[in-house]
């Protein structure tokens, strides 16, 4: 596990970020991976089967991720990664395609507006959905990255499960868990 972003551009209602005081921006830990880290732990790389570049923080807002990806998987390591979609668009798709990243997790819970907004503080859920539309297409076009949904199950959205697997199958993903 490679934590690429301890921060987040959402406050999501269950979300640790919120309360753990290490991600505290007064608490001086660094806001990203950086690369000169990454590079100092580059002899580790062929020994690696599988990195996940992410934690609590959002991993795209970390502007070298998808170098990180590139030169990972480069050595032959399957890269994966969790992300609440809010940074994607049809170009981030594509170059995290190109780079080579094998799966992204979508954390996603609500299948309507209102449910997921509710939750994920900050996001709007349009602009989500267009987001993973682009994975999915980017996915179908270069094998990769496969795609998957992580949903918070919550008295406030359970309801919406069934209809959050038809869009995870619409746009092209594998599971939902």
């Amino acid at each position: 596990f490679f934590e690429v972003s301890a921060r987040c551009n959402l406050r999501c209602r269950m979300c640790a970020i919120n309360c753990d005081t290490r991600y505290d921006p007064a608490a001086g830990r660094p806001a990203i991976f950086s690369p000169e880290l990454f590079e100092r732990l580059e002899p580790a790389f062929p020994t690696l089967l599988r990195a996940y570049l992410f934690g609590l923080g959002e991993p795209l807002l970390n502007p070298h991720l998808p170098e990180f990806a590139r030169r990972l998987s480069d050595e032959g390591v399957e890269v994966w990664f969790n992300t609440n979609a809010t940074l994607v668009d049809g170009a981030m798709a594509e170059r995290l395609a190109a780079s080579g990243v094998r799966s992204i997790t979508v954390s996603i819970d609500g299948a309507t507006a209102r449910t997921y907004e509710a939750i994920r503080r900050g996001a709007k859920f349009e602009r989500v959905m267009e987001g993973i539309r682009a994975l999915g297409e980017a996915g179908r076009k270069w094998g990769h990255p496969s795609m998957d949904f992580s949903f918070v199950a919550m008295a406030s959205n359970f309801h919406e499960l069934p209809a959050l697997v038809e869009l995870c199958a619409d746009a092209g993903g594998t599971a939902v868990h």
